[in-house]
């Protein structure tokens, strides 16, 4: 009996292991735990230019 065939004959085994799998996957989404990305504040740049008026003619 191959690994596949036990899924085949059994179709309610293999919707309970898929659901397993998903389950299991949405805590470990969760539970997980950010170390990789530190806070970062986001940085305001201001330019200020003056260009002087020309002379009236």
């Amino acid at each position: 009996m191959n690994f596949s065939e036990i899924f085949i004959r059994r179709p309610v085994l293999s919707t309970v292991v898929s659901l397993m799998i998903l389950l299991l996957g949405v805590q470990g989404i969760f539970n997980m735990s950010i170390r990789q990305y530190p806070e970062v504040e986001e940085t305001v740049v201001t330019v200020t230019t003056t260009y002087p008026a020309p002379a009236p003619t």
